[in-house]
């Protein structure tokens, strides 16, 4: 308060009032606080009879204030336990069934007032605090808190400033052997070290401090999904959100049962391959004796498709052993291939297969070097494929061009029948050959696709000018993968 104003407020207090003016200042007052507080205020006489009530009991309760006059608290209410009015009591829960249906829950306190002649009890006053929205709020907690708690999932959130506001029964399992450092208020970082120097974390053993340092920092920056393999041979999948307050909301899935499962899987692919892999292996010999034998009979249109299909097994055998090898192909990411050479080479290694049918194969855009990421044997294999596939099909006499394209990337183009729109997804299926005769066993271009998917490169079919077919390979270029250099 300014000097000014302390003097003139002081000047007014100290002129001289009538005691009926003080009083009618005193209920003015009082009147306004009455109706500003966000508390009932009532009074009770010796009878325990409501003789004021403010108007508060309207905006929370619907009730008039002028009717309640007269009648007891407990007419208008419950107590949960009707307090002495004798005595001074505090916060003691009162519900009001408001004509909805609806409850209010309130808290009411109260003293009791004497007579000054003869102190003797002469009623009680006090308040009433509307908790209706407050209980609901709370109501709503608990059952957040309780289906938190009882979700299948590991769950924990922390606050704004990375300190734990709460963590479920299974994530407090999981960490029992630190459960100290898992208490709200707990620092991320703090809990998170340790779990790891507590040998929790298998994955974190002799690098300890650099794992949670990324650890603490892929939470704060939340982006996507990751694994986790905790003690015990646990593996869980986690997954974190950053929500609107700057809190970070965490959830792992217990994924122990579906890694087993893949790699029992994997398991089984691995045996059927090598079976596949040792019956190949044995097929090559009797086949290559069957075909040698076969050139010592004479000539007929029978020993020729007898020698065409041998010929097919025999590919077919190839196909097998190709595949197998291509089970875990793992690409290092230095390695490159020039698409220029691979084409040259494809093109002189097929060119007497090609030449012995009466069909040709022209290279084009060979003449400058187009680098990509991957294993030029591998993609020369796949080339192969898709040149052997195009020399089969293309018709006596024409010519199966090999593009290499800007993009960068390959093309085969033939002069056959070309492929149907409706097949054109199905032809490089596994084992599943939908080419321009129909349907059957196949196994060369679905190993095109193993060999794309694994160059990050992408397959398809598309009709060529010509009408016939033209299979392309579209890799992403060399400035486009994270740690390879052009």
């Amino acid at each position: 308060m300014t000097d000014p104003a302390r003097e003139r407020w002081q000047a007014e207090a100290s002129e001289p009032q009538e005691p009926q003016t003080r009083l009618a200042d005193a209920l003015d007052m009082l009147d306004d606080i009455t109706r500003l507080t966000s508390d009932w205020i009532w009074s009770l006489d010796a009878d325990f009879r409501l003789t004021f009530i403010s108007d508060r009991i309207m905006e929370s309760c619907g009730i008039p204030a002028a009717e309640t006059i007269g009648r007891a608290l407990t007419d208008i209410g419950e107590f949960v336990s009707t307090p002495d009015f004798t005595q001074p009591f505090r916060d003691q829960p009162f519900m009001v069934e408001v004509e909805s249906g609806c409850r209010r829950h309130l808290l009411v306190s109260g003293v009791p007032t004497f007579s000054n002649e003869t102190e003797e009890f002469s009623g009680a006053r006090g308040t009433a605090r509307d908790i209706t929205e407050t209980k609901k709020a709370e109501e709503i907690s608990s059952r957040l808190v309780a289906a938190i708690e009882d979700i299948p999932e590991v769950f924990f959130l922390h606050d704004a400033d990375d300190r734990l506001v709460v963590a479920n029964s299974k994530y407090r399992q999981l960490n029992q052997q630190v459960a100290e450092h898992i208490v709200p208020g707990v620092s991320f970082e703090e809990h998170v070290g340790a779990i790891v120097r507590a040998g929790l974390i298998p994955e974190a053993l002799g690098n300890e401090e650099a794992w949670i340092r990324e650890r603490v920092a892929r939470h704060r920056n939340p982006s996507g999904t990751f694994e986790l393999s905790r003690q015990n041979g646990r593996h869980y999948l986690i997954q974190e959100h950053r929500l609107p307050d700057g809190s970070t909301a965490s959830f792992a899935v217990d994924i122990t049962h579906r890694r087993e499962m893949e790699e029992a899987l994997r398991e089984s692919m691995r045996r059927q391959w090598e079976f596949a892999t040792d019956v190949a292996h044995e097929l090559r010999t009797p086949i290559a004796v069957l075909r040698a034998n076969l050139d010592h009979f004479d000539e007929s249109r029978e020993m020729a498709s007898l020698k065409d299909d041998v010929d097919s097994i025999s590919r077919m055998v190839e196909q097998l052993l190709t595949e197998s090898r291509l089970i875990n192909i793992e690409i290092a990411p230095e390695e490159t291939a020039d698409l220029a050479i691979v084409s040259r080479s494809v093109a002189e290694y097929l060119g007497p297969l090609a030449i012995r049918l009466n069909r040709s194969i022209e290279v084009k855009g060979a003449d400058r070097r187009t680098p990509v990421w991957g294993r030029a044997e591998t993609i020369e294999q796949a080339l192969r494929n898709l040149v052997e596939n195009a020399i089969k099909f293309t018709p006596s006499g024409t010519t199966v061009a090999i593009e290499v394209t800007s993009e960068p990337g390959l093309r085969v183009i033939d002069h056959g029948p070309g492929v149907p729109a409706d097949l054109r997804d199905k032809v490089f299926t596994r084992y599943l050959r939908a080419d321009r005769r129909g349907m059957g066993a196949g196994i060369g271009l679905a190993i095109v696709r193993r060999i794309a998917d694994a160059h990050g490169a992408s397959v398809g079919v598309e009709t060529a000018a010509n009408g016939g077919a033209s299979f392309f390979m579209k890799f992403p270029s060399l400035g486009s993968i994270v740690g390879v250099a052009e």
